[in-house]
């Protein structure tokens, strides 16, 4: 600011110099000069401190030349608002920086926490390798436990955790008488269901089994009980021969139909469960069908290749080249 107040008699001095109308001020004395400078530094010093109003448009409770006050500008009170608006965000982000700083500091603590913990385990552990093989007492175990705290709301509520201990101490073994019937239970449940299984493939495999023997018996009386081809339909020229017959109604089962299939099942039985009756009507029911068999049998007459035919020589040109001249 001195040397501001120092400038100005100099700026005012080459002003002058550089104009040439007007006359110049007269010279100020010593008193004068210090009382001019005091003044400019207080006027400095206002204007610093906005104690001097500068605005050329007039606040908001200004007034013009009539005495009718002035419209406040539009765009100083959206100014206003979003300087309000910002500084409300910048308040919440310092507020939602402070809260993460604390969660972290205090995840920090717990971490150092059970770092050292951890790291009094693993030394207590190191010294009792170093003593050798001890029996365990309960002050052992008492050390090893897990803390409450480091368990879950639902293995404390149902009592997990007391059972834990029970069955690692060997209390509830002493406690409950059933513990060795358990043990059985669990072996003869596990032969039950073997035995369950295994019956159940027996029946599969005897279903199956059946299911095949009464679809071969349902053949065999299907092909019994088709009649007799005639005469016209055994000539092996005839191209209906190879087309199987078709019956639009299916014939009347005959009983002794019947009786010639279950006498072919039989037949499979081994000998010594079969008697004399059941041997005699065997043969009878094999002599018919090998009689039967040599009466349908069939033969296909061979058809000759056809004579190969001579191969066509070289074609013959249309004109001679020499005879038009």
């Amino acid at each position: 600011m001195n040397e501001l107040a120092d400038q100005a008699p100099q700026a005012s001095s080459s002003r002058r110099k550089s104009t040439n109308s007007g006359k110049d001020p007269p010279p100020l004395s010593t008193a004068q000069a210090d009382i001019l400078k005091r003044t400019e530094e207080s006027l400095i010093r206002m204007l610093a401190e906005r104690k001097v109003d500068t605005n050329v448009y007039g606040g908001a409770g200004s007034q013009s030349g009539d005495g009718r006050p002035l419209k406040e500008n539009e765009q100083n009170v959206k100014n206003r608002m979003r300087e309000a608006r910002f500084n409300g965000h910048i308040q919440q982000s310092k507020q939602e920086a402070d809260a993460w700083k604390e969660l972290s500091d205090s995840y920090d603590s717990h971490r150092k926490s059970v770092q050292a913990e951890m790291e009094k385990r693993k030394r207590a552990l190191a010294t009792w390798k170093a003593k050798g093989k001890e029996r365990a007492s309960a002050e052992d175990l008492d050390d090893w436990d897990v803390e409450r705290r480091d368990l879950p709301e639902e293995l404390l509520t149902r009592g997990s955790v007391e059972l834990a201990r029970g069955i690692v101490l060997g209390e509830a073994s002493k406690r409950n008488p059933l513990s060795g019937r358990l043990q059985e239970l669990e072996y003869t449940m596990d032969r039950v269901h073997n035995f369950a299984n295994a019956a159940l493939q027996t029946t599969r495999v005897a279903e199956a089994d059946l299911d095949r023997r009464f679809a071969l018996l349902n053949i065999s009386l299907a092909s019994r009980s088709q009649p007799t081809p005639s005469a016209s339909q055994t000539d092996p020229t005839a191209l209906s021969s190879y087309i199987p017959p078709t019956h639009p109604r299916p014939p009347a089962t005959d009983p002794q139909d019947i009786f010639r299939a279950l006498s072919r099942i039989d037949a499979e039985r081994p000998l010594t469960e079969v008697g004399d009756a059941a041997r005699r009507a065997i043969r009878e029911v094999q002599r018919a069908t090998d009689a039967s068999a040599g009466m349908a049998e069939r033969r296909l007459t061979g058809v000759p290749p056809p004579t190969p035919r001579k191969p066509p020589g070289t074609p013959r040109r249309a004109t001679t080249p020499g005879k038009g001249r």
